[in-house]
């Protein structure tokens, strides 16, 4: 069995606390003391790792409507101690990942809705649902969908008390 890498937890812990702290508008001087505390403790001096992160961050978020926040980030983990001469080649590959992100059309919700993508819906594994025995009765979660749907756009029929008039 082959252990997770400890340089991507710790990556992942100070990508965590990053987008915890950096909320995109200007924090007052205890947040910033905090975020800074959590980032140092997190990175456990790994400077090249803080890097990273910044690195990454400004690279994704140049040109987002969000870019605010991403600079937020970065700003954070180099008061946290992130190695400034790591920075730059981390920018190119936050590009390179905004610009993979950016290729990928988007095809609007899944037929049926959002519902699918819940875990165990729209599959035979699910409960009730698909072609198992159950109360489903073999009813697939869009057809579950499409009778909600009706009910609720039925007059009266909101689950609510009618008022007398």
């Amino acid at each position: 069995m082959n252990s997770p890498d400890p340089d991507r937890l710790r990556y992942a812990q100070i990508a965590g606390a990053a987008a915890r702290h950096a909320q995109g508008w200007r924090l007052t001087a205890d947040e910033e003391a905090v975020a800074i505390a959590e980032l140092t403790e997190a990175a456990a001096g790994r400077a090249g790792l803080l890097a990273e992160r910044a690195g990454t961050a400004l690279g994704f978020g140049e040109g987002r409507p969000d870019a605010a926040r991403y600079q937020q980030i970065a700003e954070l983990c180099i008061a946290a101690g992130a190695d400034q001469a790591l920075i730059e080649r981390w920018i190119e590959v936050g590009r390179e990942r905004a610009a993979a992100v950016a290729a990928i059309p988007y095809t609007g919700h899944p037929p049926g809705g959002l519902m699918l993508l819940a875990p165990g819906l729209g599959t035979a594994s699910g409960p009730g649902l698909g072609t198992g025995p159950g109360p489903g009765l073999g009813r697939t979660a869009a057809t579950l969908l499409i009778e909600r749907r009706a009910h609720i756009e039925r007059p009266g029929t909101s689950g609510l008390p009618r008022r007398a008039v």
